[in-house]
């Protein structure tokens, strides 16, 4: 019986040391990215406004889709101080994607001065978050984070006050769905570098090199549908959509 207590009472202890082992490791890992400036948990977030704003092409509305939530597991938070604090930092501060909060994501100037609410629902933010997953986070990646964004989430009614303020803000706007983000390259990389890499290496619904020149445009435009992306490439010039057939 004794022998018997004593195996038990030996894959107890065998347990908590591989379990707290791991826990270590993992804090550790956290706190590495946190030493070298993980924009996860640290530094300059990019900047929205409402100064470029595009003419999106028409969309169909997309179904009601739930949105996944973080892990309510008590073993999690429990057992896991560094899992603990992380969840609660996501949970007080969105994140779309790696690299944009969701406060971002919304924001607006114009919502701001007028008092429009641009709050997204769970389904504009599944969105969004493939569009940054699959768009925007790599790009941020390859360019060591010398881009930002100046447009992403647009309620309708920001929607509607844009366009009578004067913007071609289309009805069926693709930022209406959380599905289109217009982007600057900030030095020493260009408007033409991002617009050249998006084509070249990722996956995108419709990208638009808008106004500008035929060297550089003024900013661009990409969305991405998780239902279908069509690779459709636009240039915007002397106010209208075009193919594109420059060379890059």
């Amino acid at each position: 019986m004794y022998l018997h207590k004593g195996c038990i009472f030996l894959q107890q202890q065998i347990f908590w040391l591989i379990f707290f082992s791991y826990s270590i490791k993992s804090a550790h890992n956290w706190w590495q990215d946190v030493c070298k400036g993980s924009s996860a948990y640290k530094g300059k977030p990019a900047i929205l406004d409402d100064k470029n704003l595009n003419k999106p092409k028409d969309e169909k509305e997309s179904p009601k889709i739930k949105l996944q939530q973080f892990s309510s597991d008590s073993l999690v938070y429990y057992f896991h101080p560094v899992a603990f604090v992380e969840a609660m930092r996501r949970i007080g501060n969105k994140y779309v994607c790696k690299h944009i909060s969701y406060k971002q994501a919304i924001y607006s100037d114009t919502a701001v001065k007028n008092n429009i609410n641009n709050e997204a629902t769970e389904e504009h933010i599944y969105y969004m978050q493939y569009l940054g997953v699959n768009v925007f986070d790599p790009l941020f990646e390859h360019f060591n984070g010398k881009i930002r964004i100046n447009n992403m989430y647009r309620s309708a009614e920001l929607n509607l006050a844009l366009k009578k303020a004067g913007y071609a803000a289309s009805k069926t706007s693709q930022h209406m769905f959380g599905q289109a983000v217009d982007i600057d390259a900030l030095p020493p990389y260009t408007n033409r570098d991002i617009f050249k890499y998006i084509v070249n290496n990722l996956e995108f619904d419709q990208i638009i090199w808008e106004s500008g020149t035929d060297k550089n445009p003024d900013w661009v435009h990409v969305s991405y549908n998780p239902k279908g992306n069509r690779m459709d490439k636009k240039q915007f010039k002397n106010k209208k959509y075009i193919p594109f057939k420059l060379e890059i």
